[in-house]
């Protein structure tokens, strides 16, 4: 599996675990706006805010795009997306993003592999969703490619995944309710990292909702 890492100082900071808590800054609002998890010269992940009407504006030094939504609606390449809309779009020409209603969506740019070559645009819907732990956890994929998987996650008020070592990494955004494990809580806005290798024992007493992305970062 090849991963377009062009910068050894991304390698090296991907190989970390990294956490951003909502209050340490606040979520886009007014005008185009982001609030950033991870920003490198090949790569580029956070919260981007467009008021009504507004476009995504092109990256073209960060190419390949894959979006949540977050908030609100949107049409990509004409195709209207409400909350919980997916849409992935590999290295190319860039994708014409435009918000329908004031929204919030979840942004990476610069991270697909080369040789993933698989677009996809998706509004989940409930017959999709999968149950797994006797009905504790609900999961949604959204995308699997050569040990590189998308979902969404949903806990169960009260359940635990057990404990995870995946490789190649994890990536957590916390969409509703908090997240919790050994270290500390995650409430919604919450996004973490979790390098590979690392062991991470992820439960939630209220229940939450996750975006969840395992296998894409860097083995060391």
């Amino acid at each position: 599996m090849s991963t377009p890492f062009t910068d050894r100082f991304d390698i090296a900071d991907l190989a970390r675990r990294r956490v951003v808590y909502p209050d340490e800054a606040g979520l886009p609002g007014g005008s185009v706006g982001s609030r950033t998890f991870e920003d490198y010269p090949s790569r580029f992940t956070g919260l981007v805010h467009l008021p009504e009407g507004a476009q995504l504006p092109a990256d073209p030094l960060r190419p390949g795009l894959e979006i949540l939504v977050c908030e609100g609606r949107i049409a990509f390449n004409g195709v209207s997306l409400g909350r919980l809309g997916y849409a992935r779009r590999p290295p190319g020409a860039d994708p014409a993003l435009t918000a329908q209603t004031d929204a919030l969506i979840f942004v990476k740019r610069g991270h697909i592999p080369a040789e993933d070559r698989v677009e996809i645009i998706l509004e989940p819907r409930p017959t999709l969703w999968r149950s797994g732990l006797e009905g504790a956890l609900w999961t949604l994929l959204l995308h699997h490619h050569a040990g590189i998987a998308v979902s969404l996650m949903r806990y169960q008020p009260g359940s635990t995944a057990g404990a995870r070592r995946p490789t190649g990494g994890e990536e957590i955004l916390v969409l509703d309710g908090t997240l919790l494990d050994a270290r500390s809580a995650y409430p919604r806005g919450s996004w973490l990292r979790n390098p590979s290798g690392s062991v991470h024992e992820p439960y939630s007493v209220e229940g939450c909702l996750l975006y969840l992305q395992t296998g894409h970062l860097p083995i060391l």
